[in-house]
């Protein structure tokens, strides 16, 4: 089985931050019961039953832009690798691939099975997990089933993130299970080799890519050699590669409290009422209004939107009263800075 985010309302501690000049929450309807939702070119897109993919400035005004006139695909996600590429997938192996920023959509089929996950660099090239496989395209039609390193495979069959880097660059974040042991399956030549690497004592709760580069957020155990064992601190890692990850600079401390997951290039909850993102200098910390969160949400402009039966809206606030960094932070060495695969 494979593991996706469920949409489930955040019940989170609130201690993290106080709000400030966030409104209620407001609903609207877009036409249709939204599965998944991003944001894009200053706009929010949902997609769901019927191949249905819509979009609105506001949260509140929705223009339908595809819509299958027969029965069509159940679509469980939508994505934007640029302003203009983006893709949306669903049951009966079906794609949808825009090239202008969403105003059409053109539908492809890679196979029957309902595809789960996919990640994609541009329509040719990127990963497709289904439930019985993983997948990659290299530029043909058709794709290839990743079959190597099959006792890695054999280990890790769960798949919770994809992350298509670039043409050639594409890593999938394994695991044994929820709450359990994960590791990064990359490719830098297209998917003509693999290498698979498991960073030690983490916990891996989430695999993304912004700005050209892969951000992984979770926890990590530092000092198991001191007396008592080790610690648990907040993590946040990127890479170029999917190999070589170097630990983030930016102040990550409000994750101590609730690690930052459920995240998208936007930042990271690590709150029912508290955003933060640190993939850029410097950290920045919105405040979200208490209610009708849940693990599908995205920002635009001034507003949270997150998906229940339909789109529910809000303005986000600044954050005030983040709790001061700990005084046990990570210490500055190179195990704990810079995490680096053997060579084998």
């Amino acid at each position: 089985m494979h593991i996706r985010r469920a949409v489930l309302t955040l019940c989170l501690s609130t201690c993290l931050a106080s709000q400030s000049q966030a409104t209620e929450w407001q609903t609207s309807n877009p036409g249709f019961r939204p599965l998944a939702i991003v944001s894009n070119k200053n706009a929010l897109w949902v997609c769901g039953p019927n191949e249905s993919i819509a979009s609105s400035s506001d949260g509140k005004n929705w223009t339908l832009h595809h819509h299958a006139s027969g029965a069509g695909a159940m679509l469980f996600g939508i994505e934007f690798f640029s302003a203009k590429f983006g893709y949306a997938y669903g049951t009966g192996g079906t794609v949808l691939f825009t090239n202008d920023g969403g105003d059409s959509w053109e539908t492809r089929h890679f196979g029957t099975d309902t595809i789960l996950l996919a990640s994609f660099a541009d329509p040719t090239h990127g990963l497709l997990r289904t439930a019985p496989s993983l997948f990659y395209l290299d530029g043909s039609d058709s794709p290839h089933q990743i079959a190597q390193p099959a006792d890695t495979l054999q280990r890790f069959p769960f798949t919770p993130f994809l992350v298509a880097l670039t043409p050639d660059k594409m890593t999938a974040l394994l695991s044994e299970g929820p709450y359990a042991e994960a590791g990064f399956l990359a490719t830098i030549d297209g998917g003509k080799t693999w290498s698979f690497y498991d960073p030690p004592s983490t916990g891996i709760k989430d695999l993304l890519r912004v700005d050209g580069k892969y951000w992984a957020t979770g926890h990590e155990v530092i000092g198991k050699d001191k007396p008592g064992g080790g610690n648990g601190v907040p993590m946040a890692t990127y890479s170029e590669d999917g190999m070589h990850w170097t630990h983030t600079t930016t102040e990550i401390h409000p994750c101590h409290w609730e690690y930052c997951v459920i995240c998208n290039s936007q930042g990271c909850l690590a709150s029912g009422t508290l955003l933060v993102n640190f993939f850029h200098q410097p950290t920045t910390y919105s405040a979200i209004p208490n209610g009708a969160l849940t693990a599908k949400w995205a920002v635009v402009g001034e507003n949270i939107c997150t998906l229940n039966q339909n789109v529910a809206c809000a303005s986000i606030g600044k954050a005030s009263d983040v709790e001061a960094s700990p005084a046990f932070l990570c210490p500055t060495n190179k195990q704990c800075l810079v995490w680096e695969r053997n060579s084998r």
